[in-house]
């Protein structure tokens, strides 16, 4: 059970212990509108709830921070949505693109406006 703040953002604790190609299924659930292997695994409706802004914070939607506004990642597409955790592990999801990135390692600061662009332009060649 997934309850909502009084802004409607979702309420949830971290502490995932899952690997790098977890992160990236969990991406490609929400990727495929819930469905993986063909099954129906989320509601049809939650990848939608889940990327739109929140009344607090435009650039957050349920539990996903929103590329909407491109002013962390104006190179990237508008329809990213990515999971951040702690040490910028982090579940990049760009449906225009059709692609998922995860990245599970340690460090603070990274450039993910570089990072993806430059792995949006290395598939698309």
């Amino acid at each position: 059970m997934v309850d909502p703040d009084p802004y409607g953002n979702f309420l949830m604790q971290g502490h995932d212990w899952a690997t790098t190609r977890d992160f990236a299924r969990f991406g490609l659930l929400h990727l495929q509108d819930g469905q993986f292997a063909g099954e129906q695994v989320l509601p049809p409706w939650w990848t939608d709830e889940v990327i739109q802004p929140s009344a607090a914070e435009d650039g957050y939607g349920g539990l996903w921070w929103l590329n909407t506004n491109q002013e962390s990642q104006e190179d990237v597409p508008a329809d990213a949505y990515w999971a951040s955790g702690v040490s910028d592990q982090r579940i990049h999801v760009i449906p225009s693109e059709d692609l998922v990135i995860a990245r599970n390692g340690h460090t603070d600061v990274a450039d993910w406006n570089y990072v993806n662009s430059t792995i949006i332009d290395a598939v698309n060649s």
